[in-house]
């Protein structure tokens, strides 16, 4: 059972301004959670409604919702650790 992975907008346009190497990165830990978008290293994040989770791939962190009921993990943040929450 994989997920599907959808990006919005924003942090496809964040995306799309990093350097080749950190953009690959981070689409890399991206897809990585259509297998297991709850894997170790993944956390909830608190009084989020609905409920969001963050990973994070080197200075960047990648900010989502997991929908089970249609199996689709939907990227809704991406940044620069200290620059957000």
């Amino acid at each position: 059972m994989s997920y599907k992975i959808r990006i919005d907008k924003k942090p496809q346009k964040f995306l799309e301004t990093l350097p080749k190497v950190q953009r690959e990165r981070i689409l890399e830990e991206i897809y990585s959670l259509a297998e297991n978008p709850r894997k170790h290293g993944v956390i909830k994040l608190k009084d989020s409604e609905p409920a969001e989770y963050r990973t994070r791939q080197g200075n960047y962190r990648i900010v989502f919702e997991i929908k089970d009921d249609i199996l689709v993990v939907l990227v809704i943040r991406i940044f620069i650790r200290g620059d957000e929450y």
